[in-house]
């Protein structure tokens, strides 16, 4: 097991192989906070509900806001969609990743493309959640799935990560 945790809430994050190809993540946050929180556990890339990027040494897998990158207009940024975690509730959550683990980010034509694969490197992951608190967002539901929360920027999400959470297979090369 392994955690995160500041003043408003804490994350546990279990991991469990599934074989050769892939495990499960679990991870359960729970609001310790005494306003709600805004978890942001509803990414919607094509391939996967997670994030997949490379900082340094790590690969991190989240569910968090991630910025517009500068000089890059788009006509909506990507924000994923919320789930409210009102004061001592816990949120549960289930992520079966897929390896090799491949870099997968909200603005993808902005990674550097790689040239061919030479096969995969074995990486220390972590895991990054983003939420927000201490703000009364003019939150809309969104079909049942959750809050879609267009207001909200980077500058107000707070991030918890937790790991090293194992070494897992990366493949270095944007396809």
């Amino acid at each position: 097991m392994f955690s995160a945790r500041d003043h408003h809430c804490e994350l546990r994050v279990a991991v469990q192989r599934t074989g050769d190809d892939g495990f499960a993540l679990y991870y359960e946050l729970r609001n310790l906070a005494r306003q709600r929180l805004f978890v942001l556990d509803g990414v919607m890339p094509a391939e996967a509900p997670y994030y997949v990027e490379r900082e340094g040494d790590f690969v991190v897998l989240s569910q968090k806001l991630f910025p517009v990158p500068g000089g890059l207009l788009v006509e909506r940024p990507e924000v994923p969609l919320a789930a409210l975690v009102e004061p001592g509730q816990r949120l549960r959550h289930k992520l079966e990743i897929t390896l090799p683990l491949r870099e997968s980010i909200p603005y993808p034509h902005l990674l550097p493309k790689r040239g061919r694969s030479q096969g995969y490197v074995v990486m220390d992951a972590a895991f990054e959640l983003g939420y927000f608190a201490d703000v009364q967002p003019e939150a809309e539901q969104k079909a049942g799935e959750g809050f879609f929360l267009p207001g909200f920027s980077v500058k107000q999400q707070t991030l918890l990560r937790a790991g090293p959470i194992g070494r897992v297979a990366f493949d270095p090369v944007r396809r």
